[in-house]
Formats: structure tokens, C-alpha cells, sequence
């Protein structure tokens, strides 16, 4: 009887022969390695564990969304950064800091 299968990266599901339990095989769609689990009852509860712990691993690997409070901030931070430097442009005047940006992106490029 085959042994039902799904790729733990992409979640494409299939089957493969009893003969290839406890060993790895390769998704077709991905090419992700992943081992085959037995079809026995007892194995299941490890066959089971694994998946869950896969699925969390892969959970937790996957970027977040950014919230509202995050754009919140992220707007915040640019008006500083925007403030300061019309503040330092007041200042020290605009050449100075146009020649600051260029130093800048000579280093940091």
C-alpha cells in the first residue's frame, strides 16, 4: 500500500512505494530532500511530531508582516532623519551636508 507524502517546504502532497519508508526522497516540484516516514501506527506519532515541528520551524522562518504600529514608527524615524538634517542643513549650511551625503555614499557603496 503506498505511503501518503507532502513536501514539508512547499507542501505538494503524493505517494511512494512502502520500500522507500525511513528513507529520504526529493520533492519533484521543489527538489527539497525530506525523509518518508512509516506508514505503522506507532511511527505516526513521530511522523506527526515531525511535521508539526517542521511546520512551526518554517512558521517562524517566514518574514512577518509589517502592522500598522510598524509603518507608525518607520514614519516617525524619517521625519527625525528629515528634520535633522534640514536642522544641520540650517547650520552648518547646505554644502556641508550635500558634501557629508557624498563622503557617505563613497563609503557605504
Amino acid at each position: 500500500m503506498p505511503i501518503n507524502i507532502a513536501c514539508p517546504k512547499c507542501f505538494k502532497g503524493g505517494a511512494v512505494p512502502d520500500e522507500y519508508a525511513g528513507k529520504k526522497v526529493k520533492c519533484p516540484a521543489c527538489k527539497t530532500p525530506f525523509q518518508v516516514f512509516s506508514p505503522n501506527p506507532e511511527s505516526k506519532t513521530v511522523a506527526a511530531a515531525a511535521t508539526v515541528e517542521q511546520a512551526t520551524r518554517l512558521a517562524s522562518d517566514r518574514k512577518k508582516p509589517l502592522t500598522a504600529r510598524d509603518y507608525i514608527v518607520l514614519l516617525g524615524v524619517g521625519g527625525a532623519l528629515i528634520g535633522v538634517i534640514f536642522l544641520l542643513g540650517a547650520l552648518l549650511g547646505w554644502k556641508w551636508i550635500i558634501a557629508i551625503f557624498k563622503a557617505a555614499i563613497q563609503i557605504f557603496h
